[in-house]
């Protein structure tokens, strides 16, 4: 009986602290849990960004020299732009500039102050005179943003400058200031000011100058600076070795960003990456924490089975392949569309799966990512009057029969009797272009038209390319966004179009004409919400649709591969918004910043380590379908004025805060939740010695 009731204790002890457990179980840690393969190994270390970038140092080369073409800084990382357009919210982000306004042709920009460079041997203050070195340099050397008018940037006090713009093409205002105010600053004005001074009266455009700024081009490339930062980070110099640098927190950068990752991560390590299969490698390992590299469907499937998160990023554009207008009878248009026929555009973006995929069938030269914002302010009737060329063997048959094109026996002949054949060059190191042109060869063969695809070298195709030396080639499709005004100059390749002659087109069975460096022009010079803009963007698609300066536009689609040890992605993966999750984690926008890592997510304090919720706001989770709306500059008046360069000999004032702190915060778990861990396992410690006792 005595036995019986130590039993019932027992186990009435027993389930009361098995009962206590499962109530203290709702206040044990979660956050700390990563669902990973097992094969995947933690070669993370607390507190660092690593991942592998850039390609190894040039032997010799001059690195830290802004203007080099050897150098190895990363933007944002190292030097921060003025500002940054994130295309896909219609959103401006003010980094060095705190904001801006037009008065008449000049753009008034007020800086961020107080801030600094950080150097190795101390802060510098960051002031408009570096500013005005890095543009000055950039203008007249190099000629920056000549197509928008810009011509000239004075300073108006330490923390002001004034961008100066002539003609008209600068006026569709948005889309200025997301190209000028886009690079980095990176020329600081203590380590190359005496050029831009140089620099500053010169007419650049004069003939008889030109051996003397080929000279002075030369030198500001090739000084060998010290290494300088206004970004995330700094490099250390010292620990550059034949695999990796290690970079160091900008103190000064966390100051003036304090919401920023920097406080999780207050050192970076890049490895230097020869190419994809070592960047592979890198992965697979266990080395990187993030990285952008194409990779084969094969690859996919490893990294995915190793325990690697991939996230499929949109990059907003595509690629196609370009048709010689110059040469015949790629000068037809009723060919052009017949061969966009020929081509299976599901079976050409498997042919390096999964970074293609289809793009539209009535494709105008927007891409597919950024379609939605065009139609929300051009109506459903005009894409409904667009051709779709989609694959119909049996069209492309007629087309190239109304061209005078004939088949016979399963080839097909030039009307002059000659078979038709096509050559399609391609860049050897680019994997992804090879494969497109190779199977674009073989679905133009299965039609009967003879197609060999010639491999060559990187640097020899693309001066083909633009030389016009080419019959068919792949390159990028427009990267076009609402505000672009389809870019200057970049609608596409040149030569061998020459875009400043009238070209004819149909639409809905009806002939235009149009000049579309013309019509490219004026959309620069107006507001991208005014009518004439609407309407002028509708022309250039309705031409671009017929006239197929490329066709079979595949839209890239980017591997982004997340080592759950680096950071929590998952939070900002779970957030199922996919227009955050890609400005937060592969701010792709081709011409203005592309493969620099996730900046935005960084810039904003959203990637934190696997065990830190990022603070994402709520609005972020509440997605909602909604018309896109532009925003529009606001204008101000603003005094005109103009002041001289200062002496080469200047010292930028010497007034300096003090440094801030560089403690990392920590971020360990609360002592409720240590608390809770303690109690229970104390209790079930207490509950095994009871258990044991009683059964004595």
């Amino acid at each position: 009986m005595r036995l019986n009731r130590l039993r019932s204790l027992n186990y009435r002890i027993l389930v009361g602290i098995f009962l206590l457990v499962v109530m203290l179980l709702p206040f044990l840690p979660t956050t700390n849990l990563i669902t990973t393969s097992n094969t995947l190994p933690n070669k993370i270390p607390k507190g660092v960004w690593q991942w592998a970038p850039e390609g190894p140092p040039t032997p010799g080369g001059v690195y830290w020299n802004y203007w080099s073409s050897t150098n190895l800084w990363l933007f944002m990382w190292q030097y921060l732009p003025l500002a940054i357009y994130v295309h896909n919210e219609n959103q401006f982000i003010p980094l060095l500039a705190t904001n801006w306004t037009w008065n008449g042709s000049e753009m008034i920009v007020t800086l961020r102050h107080p801030y600094y460079w950080d150097t190795p041997t101390g802060p510098k203050p960051f002031t408009a005179w570096d500013v005005w070195t890095t543009y000055i340099i950039g203008i007249r050397l190099f000629g920056w943003f000549s197509t928008y008018g810009l011509y000239n940037v004075s300073v108006i006090n330490n923390y002001t400058v004034a961008f100066l713009f002539k003609g008209s093409t600068y006026k569709n205002f948005i889309r200025t200031e997301s190209v000028v105010l886009a690079p980095a600053v990176g020329a600081p004005y203590f380590q190359f000011g005496n050029y831009a001074a140089t620099l500053y009266p010169l007419n650049t455009s004069n003939p008889a100058l030109s051996s003397y700024l080929s000279n002075l081009t030369s030198a500001i490339e090739k000084l060998n600076v010290t290494p300088t930062s206004n970004g995330f980070y700094l490099p250390n110099v010292s620990s550059m070795n034949d695999e990796y640098m290690v970079w160091n927190a900008n103190p000064y950068f966390e100051q003036a960003f304090p919401n920023s990752s920097l406080k999780y991560y207050p050192e970076m390590i890049t490895y230097w990456s020869s190419g994809n299969t070592q960047s592979e490698n890198f992965l697979v390992s266990g080395i990187c924490g993030y990285g952008t590299t194409a990779i084969p469907l094969s690859i996919y499937d490893t990294l995915k089975g190793e325990g690697m998160t991939l996230y499929m990023a949109d990059t907003y554009g595509g690629v196609g392949f370009y048709l010689n207008p110059k040469i015949y009878p790629f000068n037809i248009s009723l060919v052009r569309q017949a061969l966009y026929h020929v081509v299976n555009l599901t079976e050409l973006a498997a042919a390096y799966a999964p970074d293609y995929e289809p793009g539209p069938v009535n494709f105008a030269g927007i891409p597919l990512g950024f379609q939605n914002q065009f139609e929300s302010v051009i109506p459903s009737s005009f894409w409904e009057g667009l051709n779709n060329y989609t694959y119909n063997l049996t069209l492309a048959t007629q087309l190239l029969e109304k061209a005078g094109l004939t088949e016979k026996n399963g080839e097909w002949y030039l009307p002059n009797g000659s078979q038709f054949q096509i050559s399609i060059l391609a860049p050897n190191s680019l994997t992804d272009w090879v494969a497109l042109s190779q199977e674009l060869a073989n679905q133009f063969d299965a039609f009967g038209i003879k197609s060999q695809v010639y491999e060559i070298t990187t640097s020899t195709y693309y001066s083909d390319f633009f030389s016009g030396a080419f019959e068919v080639g792949p390159f990028f499709t427009p990267f076009t966004s609402i505000v672009d005004a389809w870019r200057i100059g970049s609608i596409i390749p040149q030569p061998p179009f020459n875009l400043s002659l009238n070209t004819w087109y149909m639409y809905e069975g009806h002939n235009y004409t149009i000049n579309v460096t013309q019509v490219m022009l004026q959309m620069h010079s107006i507001s991208s919400s005014s009518p004439l803009y609407i309407n002028d963007t509708e022309k250039l698609m309705a031409w671009y649709n017929y006239w197929l300066p490329a066709i079979a536009d595949v839209e890239k689609v980017e591997p982004v591969e997340l080592n759950p040890f680096q950071a929590n992605y998952q939070a900002i993966l779970n957030t199922n918004n996919s227009t955050f999750i890609s400005t937060t984690l592969f701010p792709f926008i081709a011409y203005d910043f592309e493969y620099m890592g996730p900046v935005i997510g960084f810039l904003d304090g959203y990637i934190t380590p696997p065990n830190v919720t990022p603070p994402i706001p709520s609005y972020v989770y509440n997605v909602t379908t909604t018309t896109t709306t532009v925003p529009q500059t606001t204008t101000s008046t603003v005094p005109s004025t103009t002041s001289s360069v200062p002496p080469v000999s200047s010292t930028v004032p010497p007034t300096l805060a003090t440094p801030p702190s560089t403690t990392v915060p920590s971020t360990h778990p609360s002592y409720t939740i240590t608390i809770a861990i303690v109690v229970v396992v104390v209790i079930a410690i207490a509950a095994l010695a009871i258990f044991f006792i009683r059964k004595r």
